[in-house]
């Protein structure tokens, strides 16, 4: 999602996951910020209050939310659960990488289905 930002002054990476049957220990899961196991885990960006202008975490995951709510609803209708990751551009290349290694060797069963930099 492009945010009138260029890639030098984007502080963060972000991943959308969608994942269903792999072991409650996952690697993958440990690179989570936010789970959403059903609809009612999606968070609205306004609930967040005055906290609108701060670049703290829980601000961060809800504007996630709501960036990605179009297709978090999308795969939870098709039974998967979902995991956004965030990652420091400095370590973006690194971690990006052990994604996309783990949605090459567990195929349907997890994908990434959407990305964004903030």
């Amino acid at each position: 999602m492009w945010l009138g930002k260029s890639e030098n002054q984007s502080k963060y990476g972000v991943i959308l996951v969608a994942y269903r049957d792999i072991e409650k220990d996952n690697e993958l899961k440990k690179h989570f910020i936010s789970t959403i196991n059903d609809s009612e885990d999606i968070r609205d960006i306004n609930q967040c209050g005055d906290f609108r202008g701060s670049a703290g975490l829980l601000y961060r995951t809800s504007l996630y939310h709501s960036w990605f709510k179009k297709t978090i609803t999308e795969y939870l209708r098709k039974g998967y659960q979902l995991g956004i990751i965030e990652i420091r551009k400095d370590k973006y290349e690194e971690r990006e990488k052990i994604i996309r290694q783990l949605d090459e060797k567990y195929g349907e069963n997890i994908l990434i289905v959407d990305e964004a930099e903030l």
